[in-house]
């Protein structure tokens, strides 16, 4: 198992998964249980959320260092949850059902590809709120799209 991964299994494990399902024996758990978990997630989340708005300096200290758990984050802990159930069911034949492997998140969005097309240096996308300025080591006669374009895309100029 790679270095990252086997961190990220820990982390999820002893952030999320041992404090909110740890006194659960396994043979006992439910998909309400994974439920409460992401629920309490998101309880966490509104918290670190308001915290970091307030004009109290106070409550905002009381969050430092914390961060917002995202969608890509919960199905990660999910898929770690899920990842050690399926193997309790494989090797060890503790359980006959996987109730993370059916606990419903919200989609992790992907963030959207800048494509790049000829010319759009010199006449810009269609829609450019969101269009970065074209890199300094960039081909002449290239530039970048924004996600927000109408146009179909175009392979890079060469």
């Amino acid at each position: 198992m790679a270095d990252n991964t086997r961190r990220s299994y820990e982390s999820h494990i002893r952030l999320y998964l041992i404090p909110h399902l740890g006194r659960i024996p396994i043979d006992q758990l439910t998909v309400t249980h994974f439920t409460d978990l992401f629920d309490a997630i998101e309880e966490t989340n509104d918290i670190i959320r308001q915290a970091r708005t307030s004009a109290d300096p106070a409550l905002r200290a009381t969050i430092k260092g914390r961060r917002v758990v995202g969608p890509t984050s919960l199905h990660r802990i999910r898929a770690t949850a899920r990842h050690a159930l399926n193997i309790a069911i494989k090797q060890d034949r503790l359980i006959d059902f996987n109730p993370a492997a059916v606990v419903e998140l919200p989609p992790a969005s992907k963030p959207r590809p800048l494509v790049w097309t000829p010319n759009a240096s010199t006449t810009g996308p269609p829609s450019t709120p969101t269009t970065r300025p074209k890199p300094a080591d960039a081909p002449p006669g290239t530039g970048p799209v924004s996600s927000t374009s109408t146009s179909p895309p175009h392979a890079p100029a060469r």
